[in-house]
Parts: structure tokens; sequence; C-alpha cells
């Protein structure tokens, strides 16, 4: 089993707490080998990287990557939240894992919940990638040049097909469209996948990437609202809720779990692994959120759910219509 990771020093322990739930949680498997692109991770953090290795008797290699991100600089490609990592994932070819086969990539704010080994299994045909649609996005293709009827992917669950990456030239193509097509998006490295390879993605089953809103809402409420005709059928998601692979906590109203008193529905989830990994006295910090999100947190705390979520809605809508305009300027939202 091969997955990879990438974090700079600040996602360094949150990248720690998903590998702790992965090495947990596939037990059984005969062998895991973890792959982190580092983009600066400090010696501290590197030593606990090998302390949980050692500890489940697993292998974790650390790949520096000064080459690639001055390769990105030099292309115009934009930093997000003043890193690179986010778009290392897409070079995947260029640092000697080209002679795997299979590449489970899994983002940093993520705990595994489940056997990842078949995932490992699936005859995903000729597609480089594989992937489980996003849970929010409907509006924001549409804006990129989607149809409504088109698919959109989440980038935080990637499994790659190496080989078909490579004969398919996906990052050359990604290249290609960052010099002369488009270097800014909203969401990076997401958009920029769905955009250049859209036509080549095969579809992951959802639980290997449950997203916040499944638990936020009602199934009734969240088809209700976020109409999105390709989507998931509504007894898929129901199926997939208690079968979860991958949970993914993205950020909700400004904050994700490691943040001191947020209301993320994965908070305690997150503690769990946090407590069981050498990041154990991480102490979590306040997020210094927009007024707009501590607002959002008040109407979450009071409002009837049905009322909320078409406000949720409208907010997400409206944050990802700004930041899109303000990407075109090659300008970033600060509150994405």
């Amino acid at each position: 089993m091969n997955i990879l990771y990438q974090c700079n020093n600040k996602y360094a322990p949150y990248c720690g707490v998903s590998i702790t739930s992965l090495f947990e949680n596939n037990k059984n498997s005969d062998r895991i080998s973890v792959y982190i692109l580092s983009d600066n991770i400090e010696q501290d953090n590197l030593d606990k990287f090998q302390l949980l290795a050692s500890k489940y008797n697993r292998e974790i290699f650390i790949i520096e990557t000064e080459q690639i991100v001055q390769k990105m600089i030099e292309l115009g490609m934009p930093a997000y939240r003043g890193s690179y990592s986010a778009n290392l994932k897409m070079f995947v070819s260029e640092f000697g894992l080209d002679t795997l086969d299979r590449l489970l990539y899994i983002d940093s704010d993520t705990v595994v919940t489940g056997d990842l080994s078949e995932v490992f299994e699936l005859d995903i045909k000729n597609s480089p990638v594989a992937m489980s649609q996003d849970s929010l996005v409907i509006n924001h293709k549409i804006d990129i040049g989607f149809n409504i009827e088109e698919k959109y992917y989440n980038s935080g669950v990637i499994l790659f097909n190496i080989e078909e990456w490579k004969k398919q030239h996906c990052t050359e193509r990604i290249v290609e469209h960052v010099i002369n097509v488009r270097a800014h998006y909203p969401a990076p490295d997401q958009d920029l996948i769905n955009v250049v390879i859209k036509d080549d993605i095969y579809e992951l089953p959802p639980e290997y990437n449950m997203e916040p809103a499944y638990y936020m809402f009602s199934a009734k409420n969240y088809y209700r609202v976020f109409r999105n005709p390709s989507f998931y059928k509504k007894e898929v998601l129901e199926k997939a809720k208690g079968n979860e692979k991958i949970i993914h906590f993205f950020r909700v109203m400004g904050e994700f779990p490691w943040h001191k008193d947020n209301m993320h529905p994965f908070n305690d989830l997150f503690d769990k692994y946090l407590s069981i990994s050498p990041w154990a006295d991480y102490e979590k910090e306040s997020s210094r959120i927009a007024w707009v999100f501590n607002a959002e947190k008040l109407l979450y705390k009071y409002l009837p759910e049905s009322l909320f979520i078409r406000l949720f809605h409208l907010s997400h809508i409206y944050f990802m219509k700004k930041s899109n305009k303000l990407s075109l300027k090659n300008e970033s939202n600060k509150y994405m």
C-alpha cells in the first residue's frame, strides 16, 4: 500500500494525525509505505514522523521539494495560504515515484477510518486518476467553464495510476494550461485537475472522501438545497455514511478541528487520533476568523437546519464567485 501526503511545517502535525489514523485502521495490511512531499518541514516534526513509523513498524519517506517549488514559482503558479504545498501532487511523476503502479494521495486535513486495501484493487481502466465528487461545488464549476451536468471532483483524495498519468502527459498538460490559459484559480490544484483532466477522471465512491456537509445537514435538506444533477444519488451517499474510509475535514465556518472552540463536526474524531499521535501535546489556538464566520457560527447554533443550510449555500456561492473574480486578477480571497 503506497500512500502520498504533502505538507509544510505548519501542517505537519495534522498530517501526522492523519497518518496515525491510517496506521491504526490498516493494521492488517502487510505493507504500508508513506511518502511525504516536504515543503520545509522542520527537524522536530521530521523526528516525530520517524517515531510514528517506528511505533507501527511502517515506513515513512520524506521527499524534499525545493526544485519543484522553484519550478512552480518560475511558471507563475500561485502560492495558496502562503505555501506551494497544495500543487506539489500535480508533479507526482517527478519525485522518483514513477516506478509505483498505484499511489493514493491523501490530504493532511483528513482522518482515515477504514481499510484502504480495496481502493488499490479498483479497475479504473485507463484513467490517470480516480477521485470522489465535491460536496459543495455547483455554481463554481459553471464559472470555470463546466456545464451543470458535468462532474466536479474534490482533490483531497486521489488514486494515481502513475503509468497512465505519465502516458497521458498529465503534468505537462497542467503546466501548459498554467502557461497559456490560466494559472490562478480559487481552488488551485483542485480546479486545475478538474479543468485539465476532467474527461479522464474515474469516479471514486463517496466513502473515500466524506466531507463535513454530509454530517452537518440531513440528506433531505442537503439534496433539496444543493441541487447538483450530476452528484451521487441520495441512497449512495446514505450507504457511505457508516462505511466511511476517509473523513475529510476541510474548513467549516472558517475553522478546522485543530482550532480552539471550533464547531466542526469532526472535532472529536480529530482529537481521538491527535491524543495517540506523537503530537499529543499540541495546543489548539484560536483561528482569529473574520466577523462573518463568527456570525455564521451563531446562526448555525440557533437557526433551524432547514433555514441555516440555505444561508450556508448562498454564502458559499458568494465567496466562490468573489474568489473566482479575484483569481482572474491574480489575487486571492483572504477568507478562502
